[in-house]
């Protein structure tokens, strides 16, 4: 939505994900304005809910707050609501909640980067690839509370400690090294290990201060090689198993003013298009800038800028 309103965006619209507010400060321009946003609309083939549109009002609902003409209050009854809530009972509860919220792209998240120093970067929405990190680990610690879990899977909140102990503690095939000594900078002691002393326990126990001073100094010097070290056998690891994926790939390169055709949006690759004669295809597009692996932000006849948007979903336009 923000891509296609891009040139109207907090002039007269205001937008959030499938939310859309139409404002004008004199009601006489209200209806040019309302006429330009349908036009846009029209040209993406977004469609609306008649039972949800409301049209020349001066106050509202918009995002769970009471937008009036001077003030935006906060609706009560939300606040309310949100205090009753009860906890997520399961897994598939508590990922609704998380897929609903977006806490690492805000105003309070912005401010806090800027504080520090921080530049914040955000990974392309047309580049799945680049977007799945997060759902592979939660689809790995899935797979260990489930192993946990008792048969009503209402403990998974109490379990999820033991999980995450176990992942970090399990030595990686990858690396070769266990998750949490890549962290701190030592391997991890059980706590079995306390009440049935290892081998290296009673050697460590049997050091004395100097020993043990110089011990760590050496480990703190290692600490970094260690670090490069599975660095480098991840790296391999990901080589060896692109290998094959990029034999079947077919590289697409675009200079800056080249026509190109765009997945018509949203690109979801997967889904059939309704209507069957419908091209998937829009366009033509010009590219404007070029990125670095592969992305590309391009522009239409009316000059509205979409991207970035990956190579593999654009192809050359021959007029």
């Amino acid at each position: 939505m923000k891509k296609i309103f891009n040139d109207m965006l907090h002039k007269f619209v205001e937008c959030y994900i499938d939310d859309l507010v139409v404002k004008t400060k004199k009601r006489e321009n209200h209806l040019e304005d309302l006429c330009t946003v349908f036009n846009r609309m029209r040209k993406y083939d977004l469609n609306m809910n008649p039972l949800k549109c409301a049209f020349g009002i001066t106050s509202g609902k918009f995002l769970d707050f009471i937008v009036r003409h001077r003030v935006i209050e906060i609706n009560k009854s939300k606040i309310d609501a949100t205090e009753k809530m009860p906890p997520p009972k399961n897994l598939k509860k508590l990922r609704s909640l998380q897929d609903n919220k977006n806490p690492f792209h805000n105003s309070l998240m912005d401010k806090l980067c800027e504080k520090f120093g921080f530049k914040q970067r955000n990974s392309s929405m047309y580049n799945a690839p680049a977007n799945r990190l997060v759902e592979v680990f939660n689809k790995t610690l899935d797979n260990l509370l489930k192993k946990v879990v008792a048969k009503s899977k209402q403990d998974w909140h109490k379990r999820i400690g033991e999980a995450l102990w176990a992942y970090r503690t399990t030595h990686r095939t990858l690396t070769e090294v266990l998750s949490y000594s890549l962290v701190y900078g030592v391997e991890v002691v059980l706590p079995l290990e306390q009440q049935i002393p290892s081998l290296r326990i009673t050697i460590q126990e049997a050091l004395t201060d100097d020993n043990n001073a110089k011990l760590c100094l050496t480990e703190l010097e290692a600490f970094d090689e260690k670090r490069l070290e599975a660095q480098q056998k991840l790296e391999c690891y990901q080589a060896r198993l692109s290998r094959p994926f990029n034999k079947k790939v077919r590289p697409r390169s675009f200079q800056v003013g080249e026509l190109v055709f765009a997945v018509r949006r949203p690109i979801i690759t997967t889904d059939r298009i309704s209507n069957k004669f419908l091209s998937k295809w829009d366009g033509p597009y010009v590219v404007t800038e070029v990125y670095t692996n592969g992305a590309y932000k391009i522009v239409d006849e009316e000059g509205i800028r979409v991207g970035p948007i990956n190579c593999k979903f654009l192809k050359h336009y021959y007029p």
